[in-house]
């Protein structure tokens, strides 16, 4: 049976399985001039602990530096840690360093970006699952704001383009474990998952936190909630397990 097969038949079995756990997968659609979340800090990682970044993103305009997630202190040198694009770029600043890996990412296309830190000296950027780059810096973070769609002082380089499945963990995750669950989505109870904003609600004026910490986010002036094509494979609650136990295998058939 090959993997579109394959898929096909664990896609029907989930569905029979799940019925009416599913949910509509939304994503939030920012405008690129104020439209942005801010989220809260419990827990997140802090000076220079291992953490991942993670987030899907669909960019609108290539113009200038847009900030998709990230957290720390506005004006504090390698404080923070967040990833930006910056036209066909992807971004990875700590506030007063930063390093650009140039790329085709405002292809119109959902693109997958990671950054991790080792909890020493050096950050590894991903981007759809590939190892693209790493830098040598030590961080110092202090976790004041932690924003999505919007640089950390709230006032500028806000992201124009779709946001989808953020996600902040306390450990530093390697390529395969980046790769094998990005396309699916997650419970929230995962180990060492700290914050986990899926972007589901469909409307309102707050993203949830799915994961532990609780840092909801508050959706501030009115960005477009959209049903998300993003290419993450939603999870039926009644067959979570099994369904993220097939889709990894399926990757790795591919």
């Amino acid at each position: 049976m090959n993997s579109l097969r394959f898929l096909s038949v664990v896609i029907a079995l989930t569905l029979t399985i799940g019925g009416s756990a599913y949910s509509v997968n939304y994503a939030l659609l920012l405008d690129g001039k104020d439209d942005h979340v801010s989220c809260g800090i419990n827990d997140l990682p802090l000076g220079n602990d291992p953490r991942t970044i993670e987030v899907w993103f669909r960019t609108e305009s290539p113009d200038g530096y847009q900030h998709v997630v990230g957290y720390g202190t506005a004006g504090t040198v390698d404080s923070a840690l967040a990833i930006f694009t910056l036209g066909g770029s992807i971004v990875v600043t700590q506030w007063g360093a930063s390093v650009e890996i140039p790329l085709v990412i405002n292809d119109g296309e959902w693109h997958h970006g990671a950054v991790t830190h080792d909890g020493k000296n050096q950050q590894t950027v991903y981007v759809d699952g590939e190892l693209v780059g790493n830098w040598d810096r030590v961080l110092d973070s202090i976790a004041t704001t932690c924003t999505i769609g919007c640089c950390l002082n709230q006032g500028e380089q806000f992201f124009s383009g779709t946001v989808d499945e953020a996600r902040i963990w306390d450990v530093e995750r390697t390529e395969d474990e980046i790769r094998d669950n990005m396309n699916i989505s997650l419970i929230g109870n995962e180990p060492h998952l700290v914050s986990y904003w899926k972007f589901d609600e469909g409307d309102g004026n707050t993203a949830h936190d799915s994961a532990v910490a609780g840092n909801d986010g508050e959706v501030n002036n009115s960005p477009e909630w959209i049903a998300s094509d993003a290419p993450v494979m939603p999870m039926s609650v009644d067959a979570a397990g099994k369904l993220a136990t097939t889709w990894a295998r399926v990757k790795r058939i591919e």
